[in-house]
């Protein structure tokens, strides 16, 4: 059953209501009278006859008044095997194509295109394969992930806190209706708080980990849903302030051979979540106190692609890249970068070496005030990437070339080696 725009309902302006639990569009039951007659029905219905031949005709649709005749009889090559077809010609102008061993094959709309038969699934499997929950979680042992998370909030200044996480799948076992996978990797926590400059305040740590991840299928998990069947967003996302149904239908897109399905958007202004009606059962009305923001996607064999929100605060998680077969989809950092910052940052203070100013406006030169010579200096960004190196004379560093931002600054003399964080306005 899907979800559809309410066509009959009156001033149904901006898509104010929607129904639910619609058929399809070979309607919601089919009667087999006999080999001679199949009956698909729903508020209206329409009749197959498959065994007329050639000529022969019936009314096809009575509500309607539309009749049907047999207009070809032949042979085709249909997933691989031979098969008879007959297409059905309508009064209307319309057709259908049916076959002896897969039933219809083509099939009208009401508009001007056609449902093709592209895949069957059951007791055979043939054809395009709609992905189901295992699609979207089978991985293999070997493949390496990269994803974050996160939460940010705003008032009188800025808080965040953000997680990376990298792990490699050790082992995969699969039982019923479960799939248990054994990772280990690393972990990179950022802490941020925001007071304005120079309140600004960083911490990052990084640390390994080992841990298990456990996936259950189920009828009403969101992977197995269909395109444009509805859910409530909220039983699947951090939306606790939402106190009644967002309802949304499911979007499903294929990029390649990969398929995606999502409910929301990133667009605010095309936000179409809906909420129950009082006046039936069947009927929903449009729901205007909608997050800025709120995405909900899965992609085959990636998992969870997008859980965000954004409403007066952001929570997130989501896909960063995967490593499979030595093949990399997205990004993905080396595990140098995480051991750059399991590294214990020393206070230089500490270590009678002093730098000033702290933060330091951009146009400044960093001054060094040591009791031993520091024969050089490296100056890493938040990603860990080298951004500026040198020795130093004179106790200056010259910075004119970094941007605004939060950097580490690496001094090495001869016996060891110090870093500290550096803030330049």
């Amino acid at each position: 059953r899907i979800m559809t725009n309410c066509d009959t309902c009156s001033n149904n302006e901006n898509n104010y209501y929607a129904l639910k639990n619609q058929p399809q569009f070979l309607m919601r039951e089919m009667v087999k009278k006999s080999d001679s007659l199949y009956i698909f029905q729903d508020t209206s219905e329409f009749r197959i006859m498959p065994r007329l031949k050639f000529g022969q005709s019936w009314i096809y649709d009575t509500e309607n008044n539309i009749s049907a005749v047999i207009s070809y009889e032949g042979e085709t090559d249909f997933f691989g095997i031979a098969d008879s077809i007959k297409t059905i010609s309508l009064s209307n102008g319309k057709s259908i194509t049916i076959s002896k061993n897969f039933g219809i094959i083509q099939f009208y709309a009401q508009t001007d295109y056609y449902y093709n038969l592209v895949g069957i699934e059951g007791n055979i499997t043939l054809g395009e394969h709609l992905p189901n929950f295992w699609d979207f979680y089978n991985y293999d042992v070997g493949d390496v992930f990269q994803r974050q998370t996160y939460s940010a909030s705003w008032g009188d200044g800025y808080y965040g806190f953000f997680r990376i996480k990298k792990y490699e799948i050790l082992s995969k076992e699969i039982r019923n209706d479960t799939i248990t996978y054994e990772i280990s990797g690393w972990t990179k926590d950022i802490d941020i708080e925001d007071w304005g400059w120079p309140n600004v305040h960083y911490d990052t740590i990084a640390y390994t980990f080992e841990d298990t991840i456990i996936f259950i299928d189920s009828v009403n998990h969101f992977t197995n849903k269909t395109n444009h069947e509805f859910i409530d967003i909220v039983e699947y996302t951090e939306l606790q302030y939402v106190e009644e149904p967002l309802l949304d239908k499911i979007k499903t897109t294929k990029e390649g051979n990969i398929y995606s399905k999502q409910c929301g958007t990133f667009d605010y202004y095309t936000h179409l979540f809906y909420h129950y009606s009082n006046i039936h059962a069947d009927l929903f009305e449009r729901n205007y106190y909608v997050p800025d923001m709120v995405v909900y996607k899965y992609t085959e064999g990636l998992g969870l692609y997008y859980d965000m929100y954004y409403f007066e605060m952001a929570n997130g998680d989501f896909f960063m890249g995967k490593v499979h077969n030595g093949d990399t989809i997205g990004t993905v950092y080396s595990d140098s970068h995480f051991e750059y910052w399991a590294t214990n940052i020393n206070k230089i203070e500490t270590q009678n070496v002093f730098i000033y100013p702290n933060p330091i406006k951009n146009g400044q030169n960093l001054q060094i005030k040591s009791d031993e010579e520091v024969l050089e200096y490296n100056i890493y960004n938040i990603s860990g990437q080298k951004v500026l190196s040198g020795n130093i004379y004179s106790n200056e560093i010259n910075i004119n070339s970094l941007f605004s931002g939060v950097y580490i600054l690496e001094l090495k003399t001869k016996d060891k080696i110090i870093r500290e964080k550096l803030i330049i306005k």
